[in-house]
């Protein structure tokens, strides 16, 4: 048997991502608490270490991944070394890319918790009797305690800092703490406004420096208009829009990622000055699961002998989707009745050497001879029809290339092309020029 480079194990027929959605999306619960959320602390985690009962923290979130073994593609054995504890660290080392807050979201139980045991029966046996003042050590134990466990936490001390790197609890306390679950940051809010030419509306959204957006409009007439904003891997800004009069599809999309403003232009049909952009409604929605929409093939171009640009055309020409840097998208197809999925790295418009309309999905798909979506992909014809291309997804930050303007980038093949992107930002970027 020849070695997998990829450590891949033959799923089961209907155990694609396709089905996984699909499964998800049935009803069924997958969570195992009919769907509420439950706290959860370290010693109920570890519990549930089985196969039959597997739960997993990621970064201070719990799944029940017990559906999901069969589905896994690294196996079921792989995804059994997190059961039952925090698997931060062991995801980070394997595939921090993942969007595991999408892929997992019907399988969500709840945040983990921090515990701390408090004995006090020693200081106890006099019932009547006030209880002493707490030794030092106690004391500095408990305000590390309602540091950890605080929803909305203080800035802490030099004091607490300096006892809780260098001074152990003593035998009475007992503290279970996850760095990764103890991480504070601050929600994302866009903010939202708009300008207008005589012939030109134009929707503006501020989100932050560096973050980073994923974003996809979908028209649905020439008056209502969907605007999905991607943040933070699991959270989504939706903004519905009910315009004051028609406007023509599509627009273009315009995105600065060093001041997080994301420009919609949108060509007015009738050419004057409005009063108003018309109504908008806004929704944030946490915990998304993977949506999933319908593109063909629409153009192919030979690169080299075993590699081609794709230009995949979504269905009915309605949907927009810009991908962030050191994102990617699943890609599935039904071939010989079963469902394939793979992940590509969409790259920029400027890399193919062809006109690329804004709506359509560019890639650079390398065909094996064993891979039977990447040879689906890339025939001549006929070309491909009825691909199912996820959302977005993927964990890079951005902003951790802030300070930095000297790099080492390291491909084979076809794995260049996550690097495309991010060339063409580091390249073009005001600040810290390179």
């Amino acid at each position: 048997m020849s070695r997998n480079p990829r450590n891949k194990t033959a799923l089961k027929p209907g155990h694609s991502l396709m089905d996984w959605i699909r499964l998800g999306n049935s009803g069924t619960d997958l969570t195992g608490t009919g769907g509420r959320i439950v706290p959860v602390s370290h010693a109920e985690l570890a519990k549930h270490d089985r196969a039959e009962d597997a739960w997993m923290a990621i970064r201070g979130k719990v799944y029940n991944v017990t559906r999901y073994m069969n589905f896994h593609p690294g196996g079921a054995d792989e995804l059994m070394r997190g059961a039952g504890k925090d698997a931060t660290r062991l995801f980070e080392e394997v595939h921090a890319w993942v969007n595991y807050e999408s892929l997992l979201a019907k399988c969500y139980i709840g945040p983990l918790r921090n515990t701390v045991t408090i004995n006090l029966a020693d200081s106890s046996t006099n019932p009547n009797s006030k209880l002493p003042p707490p030794p030092p050590s106690f004391a500095q134990a408990s305000k590390l305690s309602a540091t950890a466990t605080s929803t909305s936490p203080p800035t802490p001390t030099k004091d607490t800092t300096d006892t809780a790197s260098t001074t152990p609890p003593p035998p009475s306390i007992v503290s279970s703490t996850s760095d990764d679950s103890l991480k504070l940051s601050i929600p994302i809010v866009p903010r939202f406004d708009w300008i207008q030419k005589t012939a030109e509306l134009t929707l503006i959204f501020y989100t932050r420096s560096l973050a980073n957006p994923g974003v996809m409009v979908e028209c649905v007439d020439h008056l209502e208009v969907t605007v999905n904003i991607l943040l933070e891997s699991s959270v989504q800004h939706r903004y519905r829009f009910h315009l004051a009069n028609n406007v023509r599809w599509p627009c273009t999309v315009r995105t600065s990622l060093e001041s997080g403003k994301i420009e919609l232009m949108f060509n007015k049909l009738c050419p004057a000055l409005w009063t108003s952009y018309g109504q908008m409604t806004y929704e944030r929605r946490e915990n998304c699961e993977l949506q999933l929409h319908e593109y063909d093939v629409a153009t192919r171009v030979e690169i080299t002998h075993d590699s081609c640009a794709l230009l995949l055309r979504p269905k009915n020409n309605s949907l927009l989707q810009v991908t962030p840097v050191g994102h990617h998208v699943s890609v599935s197809a039904s071939i010989d009745g079963e469902y394939v999925s793979r992940s590509y790295t969409p790259v920029p418009a400027s890399c193919v050497s062809t006109d690329c309309p804004g709506t359509f999905i560019p890639l650079l798909v390398k065909s094996y001879q064993d891979g039977c979506l990447s040879k689906h992909l890339t025939r001549p014809v006929p070309l491909g029809t009825s691909l199912q291309v996820s959302q977005p997804s993927g964990n890079f930050a951005l902003s951790k290339l802030r300070h930095h303007n000297r790099f080492a980038l390291l491909a084979a093949g076809s794995g260049l092309t996550p690097m495309l992107a991010l060339l063409h930002y580091l390249l073009e970027r005001n600040s810290n020029r390179m």
